[in-house]
């Protein structure tokens, strides 16, 4: 064994596998550009109609504004390369690196994008926003069926949200189950 050689395909790298990345694709809007603390506004309240007799005024009622204040956050990866492994490598190290180091970001941004915990420096993630009109699926959400998919729509249906484009974001056991 010692006498036979080893050629290092470098060129037939094969890279991890990896969650995919689906927020962009599902219509995620990204503040570029921010330099300190926003807030956007957003309407809280409607007006209210009236219906009135001939000759009178309807009631007067106002609109209420609200606020949805964000701070930045900020994730991070490091890794170390020695002088040696930059220098005698047959791999291009240094750009598997830090395709590497973008693809962890992108995915933690993801990953707290979905359910960051808004704790520990986190982003508050969309399941930890949403409070109410949800349709429960059971004990940790438990198997999927085709009600669970009606209750589902209803409920976003019922909260008027049924507007612009939507989707379904799951995981592979579920899609498969469905």
């Amino acid at each position: 064994g010692n006498l036979v050689a080893t050629d290092l395909l470098a060129g037939s790298f094969i890279d991890i596998l990896r969650n995919a990345m689906v927020i962009n694709g599902m219509g995620a809007q990204t503040l570029t550009g921010l330099v300190g603390n926003i807030a956007i506004p957003k309407q809280t309240g409607a007006a209210t109609s009236f219906w009135v007799a001939e000759d009178a005024a309807p009631t007067e009622s106002q609109q209420t504004i609200g606020q949805v204040p964000m701070t930045p956050k900020t994730v991070g990866a490091f890794t170390d390369l020695s002088r040696r492994l930059i220098l005698q490598t047959s791999l291009d190290v240094e750009s598997m690196v830090q395709r590497d180091l973008a693809t962890v970001l992108g995915l933690a941004i993801q990953q707290a994008a979905i359910n960051g915990t808004g704790v520990s420096n986190q982003p508050s993630g969309i399941l930890t926003l949403v409070t109410s009109n949800a349709a429960v699926g059971g004990t940790n959400g438990g198997a999927p069926t085709w009600q669970h998919v009606v209750d589902l729509e209803t409920a976003v249906a019922v909260a008027n949200a049924d507007v612009g484009s939507m989707g379904y974001l799951t995981n592979a056991r579920v899609r498969g189950r469905l």
